[in-house]
């Protein structure tokens, strides 16, 4: 009788440690899955922002072109170069 007694308390505390060990388990895997969901919006955006990066690098690049100045003074700035008449539309 001593035996099974002791039997019976074994099967229960594996038992124990068992559904422990599974909640652990399931826990566990609840946060990878998350972990896997958090990196790919993270790389989602590094990759908006290096796009944003490029189209940046691009028009800082641009920037430095002489036809391009030229361009911003004239129309943002409303300069005009020596000798050069400007016409007005009413």
């Amino acid at each position: 009788m001593q035996k099974t007694k002791l039997s019976r308390l074994t099967m229960v505390i594996i038992l124990v440690l068992s559904v422990f060990a599974l909640i652990q388990i399931y826990n566990t895997n609840q946060k990878i899955e998350g972990a896997k969901a958090q990196e790919l919006e993270l790389t989602r955006q590094l990759k908006e922002i290096q796009s944003a990066n490029a189209a940046l690098k691009a028009q800082v690049q641009s920037a430095n072109d002489p036809k391009t100045k030229e361009n911003i003074a004239r129309t943002r700035l409303g300069l005009i170069l020596p000798g050069e008449i400007v016409y007005k539309e009413n």
